[in-house]
């Protein structure tokens, strides 16, 4: 029995989304990029043969983008998790998730109703100085 292979799209493709890009494991397939500097979604989108989208929104209207990694300027991260839990798509959305608490209540609300799943990465809780610190 084969695993799944779920499609994955990145919104965002400066340094985090390169780097959540190439990290993807056997269960993820980069399908589609999309940032504002289109020299960065093609650069990133080499390393699977990805579709390359001049546009986030047209991004999450893809059928083979199943997850959603959100790596964009702080002042988007909102709109774009709404719209892609709108769309039926799962989310990681970079830390921080919003500029301010009151900026999640959406995103919250949104969630509940949905059946995607949502999660902030934070990538350094396991950080090697973080649990060095905790010692």
């Amino acid at each position: 029995m084969s695993k799944k292979i779920f499609g994955i799209g990145i919104i965002g493709c400066g340094l985090i989304g390169q780097k959540r890009g190439k990290a993807l494991g056997e269960g993820g397939k980069l399908v589609a990029c999309a940032d504002k500097d289109i020299n960065r979604a093609k650069t990133l989108a080499k390393i699977s043969n990805a579709i390359v989208c001049e546009d986030w929104k047209a991004l999450l209207e893809l059928p083979e983008v199943e997850i959603v990694i959100i790596a964009t300027l702080h002042d988007s991260l909102v709109q774009i998790t709404c719209a892609a839990i709108e769309a039926g798509k799962h989310v990681l959305v970079e830390k921080p998730a919003a500029r301010f608490a009151k900026e999640l209540v959406p995103v919250i609300k949104a969630s509940q109703k949905s059946k995607v799943k949502v999660h902030v990465g934070f990538n350094h809780r396991y950080h090697r100085s973080l649990r060095k610190a905790r010692e």
